[in-house]
Parts: C-alpha cells; sequence; structure tokens
C-alpha cells in the first residue's frame, strides 16, 4: 500500500512493523535500520495524525530541530502552544531558553506529563509554560540507540538481533522472530520520562 501511494519512494526506506510494539519499538527499529546507513545523522519521527495549517512554518521549526539535534546529545521536541485545556494530550513543561534558529525559540524540557485531569490541564494552560507534547521527536541515531540501550536494555537486546539479522541476511526472518517479545512500550514513558 506504501509502495503504491507513494511510488517515487525507494521500497529499501520502507520499515514495516510486523507486529505493533508501540513507539519504543518502532523507532529503535528504525533506528537500527537506519543506523546501518550513517549511525550519526539525524532521525525526525512523525505521527501520522496531525494537520498542519502551515507547512512553511512546520519546514522552518523541523530544519530547525535538525539543526539542534545535529549537535549530537540533544533529543528535541516539537511542542503546541495549547488553546485550551486538553486531557487527551501529553504536556512538556518549558524550561529556560536555549537558543533561537530563526525566530523559532529552543527551550530546555524540565519534564513530559502525560495527560492529565482537567483541573491540571487547566492549570498548565493558565501557567503558560506548558505546551502539548505533538510527539514529534529529533535525534541522532546514535543518541537514540544510546538511550534505549540505557533505559529499555530488552528492547535495545532484541534491536541487537535484529541488526545481526540484517548484517547476514536474516533480517525478514530474524524480524519476526524477535519484535514480537519486545517489551510494548512507548518512548513517552521508555526515555523521555
Amino acid at each position: 500500500m506504501v509502495v503504491r501511494q507513494v511510488p517515487h519512494l525507494p521500497e529499501e526506506n520502507i520499515i514495516i512493523e510486523p507486529f505493533g510494539r508501540d513507539t519504543a519499538a518502532a523507532i529503535g527499529l528504525a533506528a537500527t535500520v537506519l543506523g546501518r546507513r550513517n549511525p550519526h545523522e539525524v532521525m525526525i519521527v512523525l505521527p501520522a495524525d496531525h494537520y498542519i495549517t502551515n507547512t512553511t512554518r512546520f519546514q522552518e521549526a523541523l530544519m530547525s530541530a535538525v539543526a539542534v539535534a545535529r549537535r549530537g546529545n540533544e533529543i528535541v521536541t516539537l511542542g503546541v502552544t495549547p488553546h485550551r485545556p486538553e486531557t487527551g494530550y501529553g504536556y512538556i513543561h518549558r524550561g529556560e531558553m536555549l537558543d533561537n534558529f530563526g525566530g523559532i525559540p529552543v527551550y530546555r524540557v524540565r519534564r513530559f506529563l502525560e495527560k492529565p485531569d482537567y483541573e491540571r490541564a487547566l492549570e498548565f494552560v493558565t501557567n503558560g509554560n506548558f505546551l502539548w507534547n505533538s510527539g514529534i521527536f529529533v535525534w541522532r541515531i546514535d543518541l537514540i540507540l544510546r538511550l534505549i540501550e540505557e533505559h529499555l536494555p530488552r528492547l535495545a537486546a532484541g534491536l541487537k538481533k535484529i541488526a545481526e539479522g540484517l548484517a547476514t541476511g536474516h533480517y525478514l526472518k530474524v524480524l519476526k522472530k524477535v519484535y514480537f517479545e519486545l517489551p510494548k512500550i512507548s518512548v513517552d514513558y521508555g526515555i523521555l520520562e
């Protein structure tokens, strides 16, 4: 289906999970495959359920995020200014300003807070230092793999087996066997929090 919808995309650039194991495993798989090409390259994670009205500004924000992530030690996430209290979204507690790229401010994250109740969401919106977590992440491949190894060792062990399958030409066979056993956890809980 992806090939039909995006026929100009080379098939080797399509990475498919054999089973849904949440975002940490999906991101780890993509980083493992992409890391064989260039482990120091920047990777952007984009959920498929966003509606972007200002595509030019969005592209500028992504390019700023890539510039920050290219340094190698920063996880970058795009926050959305909330316009109402929302209990269905996670929040980012914004810290001090670190940089500015073409008018796009870059802040340190104090902490991530998953889906609050209404009263807490109202406090966040009123405070002004909280953003909705867009789920859009930008980082260097080697950094996210290192963080997976540090915080999710069981996932890291499975990804190493998949990497061995890539190296030996048995990728699909190893992937189907190993992927189902990977822990089912979001990158938000497993790495960011």
